[in-house]
């Protein structure tokens, strides 16, 4: 138990010295956003969620050649907090996040994740709303999504929560492709109990073929779709 304490702690460290040491960096991108500053933030963002957040951890992606060009929505599945650093190793370009808002209160990296994401308020009954506008508004300059339409980690299903529409309802809308990422390993490396121990091991993000949504008549048959495309990958062995 010690020694996940101290996992917890140094890698707590080793995140607010990296951000305090790339503050600078962030603010300058994130105050006059453009191409290469969004490439930039992604850059950093996968370096300090492999290097930092993530380490001590073996990781495995496999499929990043599956990402088709232009605007997309990634979804994956939702099993610990690190199901996002994991996110931003795996995929190959600045993608957005639809998350929680409770993020943004963590001193220092909060400042950082409430500019670079669209943030969802679960306790407010408009939030939802304002947030697909906002998403919404990503799609049409070309930008991509990641959204985790389980919606929580404290969902209890063994494999795959009942998504939420959000996503769907997005994709059908702007015509954009959606592409299924398969996480595993995480809940072992550090369970959504709130205790925060880590466990280092291995972990494993597989980027499935992208789902053209035009083949299907609404976001229901499309969620639907790709909840089995996900829970069939999921029920596979990952590659050695």
């Amino acid at each position: 138990m010690w020694a996940r304490r101290v996992a917890a702690l140094w890698v707590a460290f080793s995140l607010f010295t990296f951000l305090l040491v790339v503050q600078p960096l962030y603010r300058l991108w994130l105050t006059k956003p453009t191409a290469l500053g969004r490439r930039a933030v992604h850059t950093l963002n996968a370096f300090c969620a492999r290097w930092v957040i993530l380490q001590g951890n073996r990781i495995r992606v496999t499929g990043r050649e599956l990402v088709p060009p232009g605007p997309v929505i990634f979804v994956a599945n939702h099993r610990s907090f690190l199901d996002i650093p994991l996110c931003h190793v795996a995929v190959p370009r600045p993608f957005r996040i639809v998350g929680k808002a409770e993020l943004s209160r963590v001193p220092l990296f909060g400042w950082m994740y409430a500019r670079q994401h669209i943030l969802l308020e679960r306790e407010r009954t408009t939030s939802g709303a304002r947030a697909l506008v906002a998403a919404d508004h990503v799609l049409r300059e070309g930008d991509s999504l990641l959204i985790y339409p389980e919606g929580t980690t404290q969902h209890g299903s063994d494999l795959l929560a009942p998504f939420k529409e959000g996503a769907f309802l997005l994709a059908h809308r702007r015509s954009v492709p959606i592409v299924p990422i398969v996480l595993r390993g995480t809940q072992q490396a550090l369970p959504p109990d709130g205790r925060f121990l880590l466990q280092p091991g291995r972990l494993y993000a597989e980027i499935l073929p992208a789902v053209d949504v035009t083949q299907f008549v609404g976001q229901d048959e499309l969620a639907q779709h790709v909840y089995q495309v996900m829970i069939e990958a999921l029920q596979q062995e990952p590659a050695a």
